[in-house]
């Protein structure tokens, strides 16, 4: 599978559902949504550095932009390594070849706070047969092309970074 990524209308009910497991209002949402998808490998564009994100696995990363002013963003992850913890995080450069490519995390606040409230942090751990899921709500909305990927860290090592999926904010 090609990485796709896309502006999408998320139909009334999918969207109410995905509100409202975030505590989220669905009148208090708008149109504002993205989507990206990927399947890793060592050739991009959505890129694999490491055997805990196997070329094959894939992801799933969507958001939500509110009324309020709030992003409520979830993230799917299949075919990773399993019974493993990963940190995900937005970064500001783009995926590529090399981990280091992503830059830094993405703060709504530069030079804030290294923190949830500031970042968006999509952390998860993997069942045994290496599927995992996450979702965060933000009081904040990206500045428009300040995000370019997510990036999964191996927080067992130091936050290596083990994969890079492309993302436009």
């Amino acid at each position: 599978m090609n990485l796709r990524l896309l502006s999408v209308a998320v139909p009334v009910a999918s969207l109410a559902a995905v509100l409202l497991a975030s505590g989220v209002s669905p009148a208090g949402a708008t149109a504002d949504h993205v989507r990206s998808e990927g399947t890793f490998s060592t050739a991009g564009p959505a890129w694999t550095y490491d055997a805990v994100v196997p070329a094959g696995a894939s992801a799933v990363v969507r958001t939500i932009e509110t009324a309020d002013g709030s992003t409520v963003a979830t993230l799917q992850a299949r075919g990773f390594a399993g019974a493993q913890d990963f940190s995900v995080h937005a970064h500001t450069g783009p995926c590529g070849p090399s981990s280091s490519t992503s830059a830094g995390h993405y703060q709504h606040v530069v030079g804030g706070a290294v923190d949830e409230a500031n970042e968006l942090w999509l952390s998860f751990s993997t069942t045994p047969s290496g599927n995992g899921n996450a979702q965060s709500v933000v009081e904040w909305q990206f500045r428009v092309g300040g995000a370019n990927s997510i990036t999964f860290h191996d927080p067992s090592r130091g936050g290596l970074r083990v994969a890079c999926l492309p993302v436009s904010f």
